[in-house]
């Protein structure tokens, strides 16, 4: 009977560490304990966050718009493969546009919204 209840005591406290697991990629830009929290109360903010790290961020040739343009932030991005955390940037409601420093192009970083419908 006590190995019983040893077993299964034992069992529970490995599933409450297990669930507890985060993806270390999002403490570039959360603590842990929010990280923690969010996967606890918002599993689909939790788990676009994630899957959102490959693909939230698009490079495309900045458009030539006549008239008033809106101005827009620049950034100079590294060299390789990154990603919107990299760049200390957050998923926001709305897109964000930079244009990148020195070049014809600007990136684009997804909104929720999008990311959740693209």
């Amino acid at each position: 009977m006590k190995k019983i209840l040893a077993i299964t005591v034992s069992m529970l406290l490995c599933g409450t560490l297990f669930s507890q697991k985060i993806d270390d990629r999002l403490l570039k830009s959360f603590d842990e304990n929010t990280l923690i929290d969010l996967k606890k109360n918002d599993v689909q903010k939790y788990n676009l966050l994630i899957s959102s790290i490959g693909n939230a961020i698009e490079i495309v040739k900045l458009p030539l718009k006549k008239g008033k343009s809106k101005l827009l932030n620049e950034i100079i991005l590294p060299k390789g493969k990154f990603n919107y955390l990299d760049l200390g940037l957050e998923i926001r409601e709305e897109n964000q546009y930079f244009k990148i420093t020195n070049t014809d192009k600007m990136m684009i970083v997804k909104s929720f919204y999008v990311l959740r419908n693209d």
